[in-house]
């Protein structure tokens, strides 16, 4: 079983992302899907990169961080689109963290 943190696109934690997550759960691996907009989503780009604009890079980092404090050492890293900064961000190779993208 691999732990995994799943950060979404710039539209939010939308269906598609949690059916992702729940057929890695189906798979037998223990996902966290990471809601970094605070339950809003977008049907529109344009709108949901206004939201990414609005909180800014560094919030969404904090956020990100703050949501996986605690998750072992080995816990992958994947996102969406946005959420491969978070991705590419949070491992710490010398923890043994990993990304996909």
């Amino acid at each position: 079983m691999t732990t995994i943190a799943l950060f979404h696109s710039a539209l939010g934690l939308r269906p598609g992302v949690l059916e992702f997550a729940a057929r890695l759960r189906a798979a037998g691996h223990a996902v966290y899907p990471i809601d970094s907009f605070d339950g809003e989503t977008f049907d529109d780009l344009d709108q949901g990169t206004a939201k990414r604009d609005a909180l800014g890079i560094p919030e969404l980092i904090r956020r990100a961080q703050q949501a996986v404090d605690g998750l072992p050492a080995d816990t992958v890293y994947a996102g969406f689109s946005m959420g491969c900064g978070a991705a590419e961000f949070l491992p710490q190779p010398a923890r043994g963290h990993a990304e996909r993208c």
